[in-house]
């Protein structure tokens, strides 16, 4: 029977009924749905079953005692779900004028009445978080996970409370799961953003603040858009807006260039100092450029699961192809001049190229794929960095992989097993490392994307070596 029906409402009779009462009621009741005499009617077949139902329950003085308890019981559950539903609506009104003392009050009370209402817990989170109390928020986050695990907003409270508590990579954690459990749900992007920034990942905040950008221009949020456009012109440095301070300078640099060199009194000992100070500032950033580029493969190299998402998040997208055309230039030097030391000809050496570059473009539209089906939008150069990290341990360790034939052959044997081992077991840590940092997917889909791009890079390169080898 369903349980939102009474047998005393079936039958029509009180609480206190006698049972005679009861067989007289039930009597008068089935005269008018009993199947002898609705043959072919499939309600008052029905109707009379209930009433059986509730007839053999209260004729039975056991039965009726043990359905009097459970009936008390439902009442008292009902009358406290609907108590502690006022107490949820109160709270909640008091939260909308921003009187968070008296809804952490009321939502308490609604919880203290009912142990599992998710909603007065994530009506208390939002009044926590207005009023500081991140311990508190965190101890509500938990209980609600307890009941859901799979809530994002409850996620994404406790990335707030981590976060205000100084706990940023743990807030970072946080975020990712509420963004992997509710992919449109904004604001974890814009905090996640803020933890980036503060951890000195700024192109992924950046990254972040345009998702959340984009987020609220499609939701219509146009407070929250103002909000993360202010974010991007205060922290983005390609952007520059037109009229102030910066583009006013360019152009006072630009008109006293001009009039420098078309002035026909300068003299050549100007002119010479000019083209110096122009000589020296390209030195100077050439040098910045293998600098950073040292710097970053350093880090790759000695960090291959961590050391992914700071060395690209540090970096705009010119610089980051910059560094990532570096580190393919090394795996294909490594690659023609280990060629070079077997004895191969020039021209041989030269059909190489096309296949050194098979596993970067295999391991560059692996990630594009991924990126795409996972709906994360990035630029591409972040692709292309992912798949140059990838083959670089496997570069450097065939541009060195000559300097072993100095050595006895036993060493020369040694270190080959050593240094290819070594290097194939950076390239497996560096795909793990790029897969859960640079495309943010969980350590689960990491292992098994990894295999199947290395399976993918073996089996395009080995159709490309049949036809240029």
């Amino acid at each position: 029977m369903p349980e939102n029906q009474d047998y005393y409402e079936i039958l029509r009779v009180s609480e206190n009924a006698t049972q005679e009462e009861i067989k007289k009621s039930f009597r008068r009741l089935a005269r008018d749905c009993h199947p002898d005499l609705h043959p072919n009617d499939a309600r008052a077949a029905e109707r009379f079953r209930i009433l059986r139902e509730a007839y053999e329950v209260l004729s039975n003085t056991e039965q009726r005692k043990k359905y009097d308890r459970r009936r008390q019981k439902r009442s008292s559950r009902n009358q406290k779900q609907n108590t502690s539903q006022v107490y949820y609506v109160r709270g909640a009104e008091k939260l909308l004028i921003k009187d968070y003392r008296g809804a952490i009050n009321a939502l308490t009370e609604a919880i203290r009445l009912n142990g599992r209402f998710i909603e007065a817990y994530l009506k208390r989170c939002e009044a926590y978080l207005a009023v500081g109390k991140d311990r508190a928020l965190l101890e509500d986050c938990q209980r609600i996970l307890r009941y859901q695990p799979d809530n994002a907003i409850a996620y994404y409270y406790r990335g707030r409370a981590r976060q205000r508590l100084g706990y940023t990579d743990s807030a970072v954690k946080a975020y990712n799961k509420a963004i992997r459990l509710q992919t449109n749900f904004a604001p974890p992007y814009y905090y996640r953003g803020i933890a980036y920034y503060e951890l000195r990942y700024r192109n992924q905040a950046i990254y972040d603040w345009q998702v959340y950008v984009e987020l609220c221009q499609q939701q219509g949020d146009m407070q929250g858009y103002s909000l993360g456009m202010d974010l991007l012109r205060r922290c983005s440095w390609l952007y520059i807006k037109p009229g102030n301070q910066a583009l006013r300078w360019w152009h006072w640099g630009k008109a006293k260039v001009a009039t420098h060199f078309d002035n026909p009194r300068s003299s050549p000992f100007q002119a010479l100092t000019s083209l110096k100070h122009q000589m020296s500032q390209l030195v100077t950033r050439l040098g910045f450029i293998i600098q950073t580029w040292l710097g970053t493969l350093l880090q790759v190299m000695r960090d291959p699961v961590g050391g992914m998402l700071p060395a690209y998040g540090r970096f705009e997208p010119l610089i980051l192809a910059m560094v990532s055309v570096g580190f393919m230039g090394v795996a294909q030097a490594g690659l023609m001049l280990s060629m070079s030391f077997l004895g191969w000809s020039g021209d041989a050496i030269w059909r190489l190229f096309p296949v050194g570059m098979i596993p970067i473009f295999s391991l560059f539209l692996a990630s594009l794929i991924t990126r795409a089906f996972l709906m994360h939008h990035r630029h591409w150069t972040g692709d292309l960095f992912f798949a140059s990290s990838a083959v670089l341990p496997i570069g450097i360790f065939l541009l060195f992989a000559p300097l072993m034939n100095l050595l006895p052959n036993f060493l020369n044997l040694l270190f080959l097993i050593i240094g290819s081992v070594f290097a194939l077991s950076h390239t497996i840590l560096l795909l793990y490392g790029g897969c859960t940092q640079l495309l943010n997917v969980s350590e689960s889909q990491a292992a098994f994307i990894v295999p199947i791009m290395i399976v993918l890079t073996a089996f395009l390169t080995g159709i490309v070596s049949n036809q240029f080898l």
